[in-house]
C-alpha cells in the first residue's frame, strides 16, 4: 500500500503591526523527485510536450490550464525494488514561497500510514544537514530571514515486517548464531562450577533462576526461551553474532530485549553495545537496575555497499561481580525510507538556478534562445504574478562517444553484446546509452579461435612414469584429451604412447678395463643380454654392445726448419731430439706419443719472377735456381686456364716458353715445385707461385 505525507505550513509574522496577507509565489521551476512506476502529473498544468503524465527523469515545461503562464519541473526518477515499493511515499505540497519579513514557520507534515522514525533537518550548505527535530511531524518551528533562502528536509522511516534473524526469540534453542561464551545446559546445583557459576557462560532457558541461585525467577513471565549470560570480564567479547543477507543503499533497525537478572550496583550492571561487518554501532546500553525488567535497545544502520552483515552483541562490562543478563527477541528489519524537501525563499525578487544536462548536437531553449555550449546563462523573467525573477541556467553538454572494442572468444563461446548473442567472428555495432543518457556507439570486432589439434610422440621405457592429463600411462597406446591451450580454448591432444621392455645400451671400456652386467663381470667386446626388474615391477630386457678400446703407443719422425717450432699434436718443440706425450684418446683410454724430431738447415729455392721467350740471350729460359742439396721430386708450369704447358722431374732443366713448338702467349703463369733435402727424404716441401711470361 502506497503511504502518503502531506506538509503544510503556518506563518507567523515577527513584527508587531497589522499583518498584511503574506505573498505565496511559485517559481518558474521546480525540483520533484519520483520513484519508478509512480509517474509525475502536476495538478493544474499541462505538459508542453503533450504528454499527460511524465514517467522519466527530465527537465519538463507546464503549461498553465487556461493562461499562456508556465513553468518548468526538473523531475528525478529513482529506481526501488518490488519490496521498497509498498513503503515508498508520495509528498505533496512541495512549493517555493515569498514573504517580506522575518517570518516564524510552523512545518507539519500528515501520513495515511504513520510511520516509526521522523526527522527534520534544516539544510544549511552542502556538507552540514543541521538536525532540528525528531519523532514527531507536527509543530517543528523555524524563522525564515529577508533575503534569505531556507531549505528543510523531512526523513521519515517505518519498519518492514520481515525480521531477517533466524531464531531470533530462542525458541528453537541453542541455534542460529555464534558466540565466545560457553554454552552450559547444567542447573546452578551446588557449587561454583556448576550452571553459569564462571563468568563467559551461558545457557538458552526459560528461566535465569534454574541455571544460578542469585539470579531473579521469570517463572511468571510471559517471556520463553531467552539467552542467560554471566557476563565475561574482557572487553569486547562476542555475546551473540549471525551473519545475513542484506540489500545495499538501505537503512535497517537492528534491535534486542535485554534484561538485568542478578542484583548488582550500577557499576556492575550489564553493558552492551552493537557491532556491524567489525564496525561498531552507536553507544553502549546499559541495562534496567530493576532486576526482570525488559527494555529493548535499538540502531539504525545504513547497509552502504555492502550486501551481507554480521550483526554482533559485545559485552563492554569487565566486572566481576554482577554483569549478569538475559536478551531475546533479536531482529534486524529493513527500513522504509522516504524524504521529502521543502524550499522557502524570502526575498521580494525570485532567484532561481537551473542545472540541465545535454547531449552533444542537442539545444536547450532558455529563454527564447537555444543554447549549445556548455555554459552559464542568465536571464530576468516574471513570474505568473509579475514578481521579478532572475533565472541562471548552468548547461552542461555531454559529449557522445565512439567506442572500439577488441574481443576473443573460443570456438563454441558466446557473449550477450547488448542484448545480443554473439557466437561468430565478425565486426558488430551497438547504440548504447552513457551515464549521463547519451548516444554512445560502441564497434566491437570479435575474433573467434578454433579449437586446436595437438599430436605428441613420447617413448618411455617400462619402469619410467608417464602422466597425460593427470593420469599415470604405462601401456602403448594412442590416448586423448580435451586440455585448455594458452587462450583458454579448448585444445584436443593426441599422445602416441611407446612403452619400451628392451633397454638398449652402448659402451665402450679401455683395455685391461671391466664392464658389469648384473651378476656378469665382462672384458671382451660383444653383445650381452641381461634382465632387470623396476621398482613400478615391470622386467625390462637389457642389452649391452661392449666394445674394448685399444691403449694406444705411437712414434712420430719429423723434421723442421732451424727457426721454426713444432706444433702438433701437442708438441711445441724447437731441437732435435726424443720428447714423450702421454695423452688419453677419445674413449678415455691411456696412449703414449713419441716425437723424433730432426731439425735443419732452411735450403734456398729462387724462382724468377718473369721472363722473355723471345730475347737474345737475356733472360729467355724460365730456370729455377737450387741448393745443391735439393732433389727436385716434379715442376710443373700452368696457363691460366690450368692447362699444364711444361713439366719435369727435374728442376735444373730450363723451359724455353714454348708449348707443342709454339711461343706461348704473354701472360701470367702459375708453377707448382715439390722437393726434399738430401738425406731427409721422408720430408718433402713444396713451393707455388706466379710469374710473368714476356714477349
Amino acid at each position: 500500500m502506497m503511504r502518503k505525507i502531506v506538509i503544510f505550513f503556518t506563518f507567523f509574522a515577527t513584527f508587531i503591526g497589522i499583518c498584511r496577507a503574506s505573498y505565496f509565489v511559485e517559481t518558474d521551476t521546480v525540483d520533484v523527485v519520483r520513484y519508478y512506476g509512480e509517474g509525475f502529473e502536476p495538478s493544474g498544468y499541462d505538459v508542453a510536450s503533450g504528454d499527460s503524465v511524465i514517467t522519466y527523469s527530465g527537465t519538463f515545461k507546464f503549461k498553465k490550464l487556461n493562461s499562456n503562464d508556465s513553468i518548468t519541473f526538473i523531475v528525478d526518477f529513482q529506481p526501488i525494488n518490488t519490496a521498497s515499493q509498498l513503503c515508498s511515499v508520495i509528498i505533496s505540497g512541495d512549493k517555493k514561497l515569498m514573504t517580506k519579513q522575518d517570518t516564524v514557520i510552523s512545518l507539519s507534515a500528515i501520513s495515511d500510514d504513520p510511520m516509526d522514525f521522523y526527522k527534520w533537518y534544516a539544510l544549511e550548505d552542502e556538507d552540514n544537514d543541521n538536525f532540528i527535530g525528531d519523532k514527531t511531524l507536527d509543530n517543528i518551528k523555524v524563522t525564515v530571514h529577508p533575503n534569505d533562502t531556507a531549505v528543510y528536509i523531512l526523513e521519515t522511516m517505518k519498519e518492514e515486517e520481515d525480521n531477517l534473524v533466524y531464531n531470533g526469540d530462542f525458541e528453537e534453542g541453542n541455534k542460529g548464531f555464534w558466540t565466545q561464551y560457553n554454552y552450559t545446559t547444567e542447573a546452578h546445583g551446588t557449587g561454583y562450577d556448576k550452571g553459569l557459576g564462571p563468568e563467559g557462560r551461558y545457557a538458552v532457558g526459560e528461566n535465569p533462576k534454574y541455571y544460578h541461585q542469585n539470579f531473579c525467577d521469570y517463572s511468571a513471565s510471559d517471556y520463553d526461551k531467552m539467552l542467560i549470560a554471566n557476563g565475561s570480564q574482557g572487553v569486547d567479547k562476542i555475546v551473540y553474532a549471525a551473519t545475513f543477507d542484506v540489500e545495499p543503499h538501505q537503512n535497517y533497525i537492528v534491535s534486542f530485549d535485554a534484561s538485568t537478572v542478578a542484583p548488582c550496583s550500577t557499576s556492575e550492571l550489564p553493558r552492551l553495545q552493537f557491532s556491524v561487518t567489525g564496525e561498531k554501532l552507536g553507544d553502549v546500553f546499559t541495562t534496567n537496575s530493576t532486576n526482570c525488567v525488559w527494555d529493548q535497545y535499538y540502531q539504525i544502520w545504513n547497509s552502504g555497499d555492502d550486501t551481507t552483515a554480521t550483526i554482533t552483541i559485545l559485552n563492554q562490562n569487565t566486572n566481576t561481580s554482577g554483569n549478569d543478563f538475559a536478551i531475546d527477541n533479536i531482529t534486524l528489519r529493513k527500513m522504509c525510507t522516504s524524504y521529502d524537501t521543502i524550499i522557502i525563499i524570502n526575498d521580494i525578487k525570485l532567484y532561481d538556478t537551473i542545472d540541465v544536462a545535454i547531449c552533444e548536437g542537442e539545444a536547450y531553449d532558455f529563454n527564447g534562445e537555444d543554447k549549445t555550449e556548455t555554459g552559464e546563462y542568465t536571464a530576468a523573467l516574471k513570474t505568473a504574478n509579475d514578481i521579478d525573477s532572475l533565472v541562471t541556467l548552468n548547461l552542461t553538454v555531454n559529449p557522445v562517444y565512439e567506442i572500439h572494442l577488441d574481443t576473443t572468444i573460443c570456438d563454441g563461446d558466446y557473449f550477450i553484446f547488448n542484448g545480443q548473442t554473439i557466437s561468430q567472428q565478425g565486426d558488430y555495432k551497438s547504440v548504447l546509452k552513457t551515464e549521463k543518457d547519451c548516444d554512445s556507439v560502441v564497434y566491437i570486432s570479435v575474433n573467434v579461435i578454433a579449437t586446436q589439434k595437438v599430436s605428441i610422440e613420447e617413448e618411455i621405457y617400462s619402469w619410467q612414469d608417464y602422466y597425460f592429463n593427470d593420469e599415470k600411462m604405462s601401456h602403448s597406446g594412442t590416448y586423448t584429451a580435451n586440455l585448455k591451450n594458452e587462450n583458454g580454448c579448448d585444445s584436443i591432444v593426441t599422445l602416441n604412447l611407446i612403452v619400451n621392455d628392451k633397454v638398449y645400451i652402448d659402451k665402450d671400456i679401455c683395455q685391461g678395463e671391466e664392464y658389469v652386467l648384473g651378476d656378469n663381470i665382462l672384458t671382451k667386446e660383444g653383445t650381452y643380454y641381461d634382465t632387470l626388474k623396476a621398482a613400478n615391477g615391470n622386467d625390462s630386457v637389457v642389452v649391452l654392445t661392449l666394445r674394448v678400446r685399444d691403449v694406444m703407443n705411437d712414434t712420430i719422425f719429423a723434421t723442421i726448419s732451424e727457426g721454426t717450432v713444432y706444433t702438433r699434436q701437442g708438441f711445441e718443440e724447437t731441437q732435435s731430439g726424443t720428447y714423450t706425450h702421454e695423452n688419453t684418446s677419445i674413449y678415455g683410454c691411456d696412449s703414449s706419443l713419441v716425437l723424433v724430431l730432426t731439425v735443419v738447415k732452411d735450403e734456398q729455392v729462387w724462382v724468377p719472377t718473369a721472363f722473355t721467350p723471345k730475347s737474345d740471350n737475356n733472360n729467355e729460359f724460365f730456370v729455377i735456381i737450387e741448393d745443391e742439396n735439393v732433389v727436385s721430386e716434379y715442376l710443373r708450369i700452368y696457363n691460366r686456364w690450368g692447362t699444364i704447358v711444361f713439366e719435369t722431374t727435374d728442376i735444373t732443366q730450363k723451359w724455353d716458353g714454348r708449348y707443342k713448338g709454339e711461343v706461348c702467349d704473354q701472360g701470367v703463369y702459375m708453377y707448382d715445385l715439390i722437393y726434399h733435402v738430401k738425406g731427409f727424404e721422408a720430408k718433402s716441401y713444396r713451393k707455388s707461385g706466379n710469374f710473368m711470361l714476356l714477349n
